[in-house]
């Protein structure tokens, strides 16, 4: 689905950690997203895709720090080599 979203500009982004009965968490949420899906008690939702447009890039948007900035060998300070 992914591939196919992507092959129409449309991106995707895969949401594993949710609430559900599995994870325990939050069972309130898990119930409120399981009805407005119109799932049962018996299903599971293990696992969901998002899929939207790209938005634009505005002057809000954060650049990244360099590599070297982020990425340390063994301990903070030693570049990768």
């Amino acid at each position: 689905m992914m591939l196919e979203a992507e092959s129409h500009d449309v991106k995707s982004c895969i949401i594993g950690a949710i609430a559900n009965e599995l994870t325990g968490l939050n069972p309130e949420l898990s119930k409120e997203v399981k009805s407005k899906l119109g799932l049962n008690d018996k299903e599971i939702i293990a696992a969901m895709i998002t899929l939207g447009y790209e938005a634009e890039p505005t002057a809000l948007n954060k650049q990244r720090k360099d590599f070297n900035e982020v990425i340390f060998s063994e301990k903070i300070g030693n570049p990768m080599d």
